[in-house]
């Protein structure tokens, strides 16, 4: 991990702009750590919204992966930083990019971990709504699942489709009754 991505982690604006000017502003924004993680990806898992657009500014890329295929918007919507989602869909990171361990696009993770308002803005971006995992669950499958009715009410709103069985069958209202979230 390199001072750059310290900085972009800790969202400490004046030394990451100081870091950036000092150490070439592009190729310092594009170095990766073991993870593959760039600095935008921890200002992104960290909701650092201004850091993130000063990186981007200065060159790092919206769309970069890491090790494990995961973009800075996949991290935002993870962890419920609409505004820096909003960020990332306005500098045409792509909304439905799906992760390589298991499948999962920002609209699924973001759904899963009830993040009404990152869901409600990727909806509003057209990100799909029935893009699923490796099992075939599908957004609307996990928030039921989880019992985030926000969520669910949002994604139900869109014509998420409610009978849509994920490999093993089930559907996202047979997992809401299965588990009390009716």
């Amino acid at each position: 991990e390199t001072a750059v991505h310290l900085a972009a982690r800790r969202g400490t604006l004046a030394i990451l702009r100081e870091l950036l000017l000092a150490n070439g502003g592009p190729s310092a924004a594009a170095v990766r750590d073991d993870f593959g993680q760039t600095a935008l990806h921890l200002a992104a898992e960290h909701g650092h919204v201004t850091a993130a657009e000063l990186l981007m500014v200065s060159g790092s890329a919206v769309n970069a992966v890491t090790k494990s295929g995961r973009t800075p918007l996949w991290r935002a919507a993870a962890n419920g930083y609409e505004d820096v989602a909003r960020l990332f869909v306005r500098w045409g990171a792509n909304r439905n990019y799906a992760d390589e361990e298991g499948g999962l696009t920002p609209m699924f993770i973001a759904s899963q971990m009830g993040h009404r308002k990152v869901v409600e803005m990727l909806l509003a971006h057209d990100a799909d709504i029935h893009r699923g995992e490796m099992t075939g669950a599908t957004p609307l499958y996990v928030a039921s699942y989880s019992g985030h009715g926000q969520v669910v009410r949002a994604l139900l709103e869109r014509h998420a489709d409610v009978n849509r069985p994920r490999n093993s069958g089930a559907t996202p209202l047979f997992v809401a009754a299965q588990n009390g979230h009716l």
